[in-house]
């Protein structure tokens, strides 16, 4: 029913994808790619932060 911690797994996912993908393309020189999926990477982070801040000042419903 609530969607909110399926919400983070899939961004904290994604972030750490995009963060690994980024390392990734560093190493192999692609400079712009790597910044570009760092962007990418901190966005997720903190849409994800902001949804576990959410959840936990959301009330629980019994």
């Amino acid at each position: 029913m609530d969607e909110k911690p399926t919400l983070i797994k899939e961004n904290a996912a994604r972030a750490a994808k995009l963060s690994s993908d980024a390392v990734s393309a560093m190493k192999a020189g692609d400079f712009h790619l790597s910044r570009a999926l760092l962007k990418d990477a901190v966005e997720a982070g903190r849409k994800c932060q902001v949804l576990i801040k959410d959840n936990q000042n959301s009330p629980t419903e019994s």
